[in-house]
């Protein structure tokens, strides 16, 4: 569960980031950009089940206001094997930062 905070916390600032590097805002522009990258570059190298996973859920704008349920319904998954490639893929995202 610890897992799954820290990883929302981060997707969070990801998303934000995101956000402002886009709205054009340059206040510690290199610190952001190389976060997004590090996670974009992670995300592209995962299996694609994984991948898919962490793009709906978590990377989009629309994220905040979507449901795992939600998620695993779209791509076809049980909710234990949702979270066995979520967990997966966390695991993957926490090793590269």
């Amino acid at each position: 569960m610890a897992q799954k905070v820290a990883m929302t916390i981060l997707f969070d600032r990801y998303r934000l980031f995101n956000h402002l590097i886009d709205g054009g805002d340059e206040t510690n522009f290199d610190q952001r950009a190389t976060l997004i990258d590090a996670i974009d570059k992670v995300v592209k190298d995962m299996p694609k089940v994984e991948a898919e996973i962490i793009k709906q859920r978590y990377l989009t704008p629309e994220s905040a206001y979507l449901k795992d349920y939600q998620v695993f319904e779209a791509l076809g998954l049980t909710r234990a094997a949702y979270v066995n490639f979520r967990n997966d893929a966390f695991e993957k995202i926490a090793a590269a930062l």
